[in-house]
C-alpha cells in the first residue's frame, strides 16, 4: 500500500486536521488535554467534511470527534512508518534558503511538508480553470486560519523549535497563496518599482 497515494484522496479538512495533529504530537514530543482541547474545537468545525474515521453516530458531534482524534493519530503513525516519504519529500526552496544549505530536517519535520504539499495540491485540485479573486482569497484565508490553529497549539507549552519550523514552512504558502491575488501582486509589483527608483536616485544625486 502507498501510504501517500491514500494522503492524496483525503479531504482538504482531513488533511488540516493531520497538521494539527502532527504539531500538537510531534511538536513538543507530548500531547497534553489542552492540546487535545483544541485539536476537537478544530474538529467539530470540520466534522462534516471529515473522512478519515468511520463514525458510529454521525449525529453525535462529541462523539463522533473523538472516534475521528482516535483514528487521526492512528493515521498518522501509519503513514509516517512509510520512509519513501522521507525519501521523495522535499522542503519549500524558501524555507531551505531561509535556514541555510547545511540545514537538515529531521522526518518529523519532513512528514509536516510531505502534508503541507498536499494539502497544497489538495486547494489547487478544487480551482476552477479561471479562478476567481474570492476563491483565491478564500484559500489564503484557509491557510492564515490554519496558521493560527497551529499556533495556538504550540503556544500551549512553550513553543519548540521543531513547533517554529513547522510554522515558518507553512508561511511559505501562505506567501504563494497572497501572491496569486493580484491586488496583491500588483501592490509588490508596485513597491519593486518605487525601490528600483528610489535606489537610482540615490545613485544619482
Amino acid at each position: 500500500m502507498n501510504n501517500q497515494n491514500d494522503i492524496s484522496r483525503l479531504t482538504s479538512e482531513d488533511l488540516e486536521m493531520l497538521l494539527l495533529g502532527t504539531v500538537a504530537f510531534w511538536g513538543d514530543g507530548s500531547l497534553n488535554k489542552e492540546e487535545l482541547d483544541l485539536l476537537n474545537q478544530s474538529c467539530k468545525k470540520r466534522i462534516e467534511n471529515l473522512e478519515i474515521a468511520s463514525l458510529s453516530d454521525s449525529s453525535d458531534k462529541e462523539l463522533s470527534c473523538k472516534e475521528y482524534i482516535i483514528a487521526l493519530f492512528k493515521m498518522i503513525e501509519e503513514v509516517s512508518s512509510d520512509s519513501k516519504i522521507y525519501e521523495d519529500t522535499e522542503l519549500h526552496k524558501d524555507f531551505i534558503k531561509k535556514k541555510g544549505k547545511n540545514y537538515q530536517p529531521d522526518d518529523q519535520l519532513k512528514f509536516f511538508s510531505m502534508l503541507i504539499n498536499e494539502l497544497q495540491s489538495s486547494y489547487d485540485y478544487k480551482t476552477p480553470p479561471k479562478p476567481s479573486l474570492d476563491f483565491q482569497r478564500k484559500v489564503n484565508t484557509r491557510f492564515l486560519k490554519l496558521k493560527d490553529e497551529i499556533g495556538k497549539i504550540a503556544k500551549i507549552d512553550k513553543t519548540t523549535d521543531r513547533e517554529k519550523d513547522m510554522i515558518s514552512l507553512l508561511e511559505c504558502y501562505i506567501w504563494i497563496n497572497t501572491l496569486k491575488d493580484p491586488k496583491v501582486s500588483q501592490r509588490y509589483g508596485c513597491l519593486f518599482w518605487v525601490v528600483v527608483i528610489g535606489i537610482a536616485w540615490y545613485f544619482l544625486k
